[in-house]
């Protein structure tokens, strides 16, 4: 009897995509098959037609764009030979807050750190 891999049944694969509920920031995912129809789907309420970008043929790569990140890699079989790719869609919004921040951060220091130098200064030259 031949034992089927949970990822090889689409409701295996979507339980393994439902891992990605615990970081936030992953808004969705899904499996492609070979020929570019979805095989699993992340969040399971999600239509074909919520996902808007394509794998770009047999390349891992990503895209960035007002929505966020787009990451896709491909699915080798043992024998290197491409069976699907995933995608995953990532929210960027927590990392531009943070970036803004700490340039936010960085500003306020070289402030602060000019004032004291013309603080010094000018009582060394007046």
């Amino acid at each position: 009897m031949r034992r089927v891999h949970p990822i090889n049944e689409p409701g295996g694969a979507e339980n393994v995509l439902a891992n990605l509920a615990s970081d936030k920031q992953i808004l969705s995912a899904c499996i492609y098959t070979k020929d570019g129809t979805i095989w699993a789907r992340f969040p399971k309420d999600t239509t074909d037609a919520d996902f808007h970008e394509k794998p770009n043929g047999e390349k891992a790569g990503h895209r960035f764009n007002s929505s966020g990140l787009h990451v896709f890699a491909p699915i080798l079989d043992p024998g290197g030979e491409l069976t699907g790719m995933t995608y995953v869609h990532s929210d960027l919004r927590q990392m531009y807050s943070r970036l803004y921040q700490y340039i936010g951060v960085v500003v306020a220091v070289l402030l602060l750190a000019a004032i004291f130098a013309l603080l010094i200064s000018s009582r060394y030259n007046g």
